[in-house]
């Protein structure tokens, strides 16, 4: 199980993290936080190991073969939107395409937050994830055999992703010193976009994020950029490509931005060399434009941008663009900056 198990709250349950094929229902269930998980492993190492082969007997036969054609099944762990539903949809031009292209099947690991994904690809469970950039050194740090296939972008221009700081477009708030003493929405103490950059940029300052902010931890980014607009908070920090926010773009101010890697989509290093290149290749082929080319990307995937009409064909990005392993480099750099708690283990 690598070093730690996935807990569901209080109970030891075989159904801790559902493997189920995109076609069927999936359930979903309540998991800790990226840091909380930390934490559990270092004060609660009996109940992790405890909970290790719970969890192995719920992600068996990773690249299985299909019971019923002999079809290869390959299992591919995504970090979850705000819904089933809407995970579900953000996949599905992927999924029919990548099913289309290589002959494979594919199935996807649901759960609601990015820390069971985390501890299957740390187990070896899955052989394609897609993860944040401070989960893919988390991962790698603890053990994980994965090599970096890509990062996820919102156009094929471009290498990066982008952290942004928003306020409420009637906000007399217009840069970072203005939030000392405000309430503050992040998603969770291990984001990237949502917390570990944006700390950075306080600190820069000489604002203490830990101490001259209130910190709300949301959890999800949509609901982060809902919270703030619902007053729970004065400024929310989410990734520039957030499509909550940029399809409500006149509802705010952006006040914020900073240049962060992507999430991006990593393969499994114990797979069959052929089988891996077949993969690769399926995973970096799928993007907006072959979708729109395979008239496979319909009106609700796809948004304006300054390059043109843009397809979300692979979660909510255009797709993939190939990137080396140091890509992931700059969150160790900003974990020195900040030294936060989710930076431990990293």
């Amino acid at each position: 199980m690598g070093k730690g198990a996935a807990l569901a709250g209080d109970s030891l349950a075989p159904e801790i993290i559902d493997l189920l094929p995109l076609r069927r229902p999936v359930s979903r269930v309540d998991e800790p936080s990226v840091q909380e998980e930390i934490e559990m492993r270092k004060l609660t190492p009996l109940i992790a190991a405890i909970a290790a082969p719970l969890l192995a007997v719920s992600l068996v036969g990773c690249s299985s073969n299909d019971e019923a054609g002999g079809t290869q099944t390959i299992r591919f762990g995504v970090v979850p939107a705000e819904t089933v539903e809407a995970t579900l949809g953000n996949y599905r031009i992927f999924t029919e395409l990548f099913e289309q292209e290589t002959g494979l099947a594919i199935e996807i690991l649901e759960a609601t937050n990015v820390a069971p994904v985390v501890e299957a690809t740390i187990a070896g469970d899955l052989d394609l994830v897609m993860l944040g950039p401070f989960a893919q050194i988390m991962a790698r740090d603890n053990g994980a055999q994965i090599d970096t296939i890509g990062a996820l972008v919102d156009a094929p221009t471009e290498t990066h992703n982008s952290a942004v700081g928003l306020v409420r477009a009637d906000s007399a708030i217009t840069g970072l010193a203005d939030m000392r003493g405000a309430d503050v929405c992040f998603i969770d103490p291990g984001s990237a976009t949502g917390y570990l950059f944006p700390s950075a940029g306080f600190l820069e300052l000489g604002i203490d994020p830990e101490v001259d902010l209130n910190a709300i931890f949301i959890g999800d980014h949509a609901s982060a950029v809902q919270s703030m607009l619902d007053g729970e908070c004065a400024a929310v920090f989410t990734f520039g490509t957030n499509r909550e926010y940029l399809d409500r773009a006149d509802e705010f101010t952006e006040v914020w931005r900073a240049e962060v890697p992507s999430p991006g989509i990593s393969i499994s290093t114990e797979l069959d060399p052929e089988l891996r290149k077949t993969i690769s290749e399926a995973v970096l082929k799928i993007n907006g434009d072959f979708a729109i080319e395979q008239n496979a990307c319909p009106a609700d995937r796809r948004s304006d941008s300054a390059n043109g009409e843009i397809c979300h064909a692979v979660d909510v990005f255009w797709g993939v663009i190939p990137q080396e392993e140091s890509y992931w480099e700059a969150l160790r750099e900003v974990c020195k900056i900040t030294r936060a708690p989710a930076c431990e283990e990293v």
